[in-house]
């Protein structure tokens, strides 16, 4: 069974070409929840997507038919929040990958997300945040 059946779809870090599983990546988060909207050609259907810690991955495909790249890396958002213990940030961000012709994809991803974190060892100070509240 490879890593990516297992589960293992975050990188282990931003440098790394190693894959794991979210807990791995993200030890700080105790809770996560992720909602997507994606604006553009192919997604007509799809409606606000919501994700939490068990379903979340490292890309979220565009459903541009034309895109042949892997859309926008929620892996490099979630890095950089926990990096800066953000709890919330809600960002507009094109598509990250090209159409088949080479042009840019034009498909739009609206991404809200609230993270509560694991307190943190007496030793690293306390910068934790308690569940998540709506």
């Amino acid at each position: 069974m490879t890593a990516r059946a297992r589960g293992d779809i975050f990188r282990k870090n931003a440098e790394s070409d190693e894959y794991v599983r979210f807990a791995e990546a993200f030890p700080e988060i105790a809770e996560l929840s992720v909602d997507v909207d994606e604006r553009g050609e192919g997604n007509e259907e799809l409606g606000l997507r919501r994700f939490h810690q068990g379903t979340v991955r490292e890309f979220f495909n565009c459903s541009n038919h034309r895109c042949v790249g892997r859309g926008f890396r929620m892996g490099d958002l979630l890095r950089d929040m926990t990096r800066r213990r953000d709890t919330r940030r809600d960002v507009e961000v094109r598509c990250q990958s090209r159409e088949e012709s080479g042009g840019v994809c034009a498909n739009i991803f609206r991404v809200s997300v609230r993270i509560a974190y694991r307190p943190s060892s007496p030793a690293a100070g306390s910068s934790g945040s308690g569940p998540l509240r709506n």
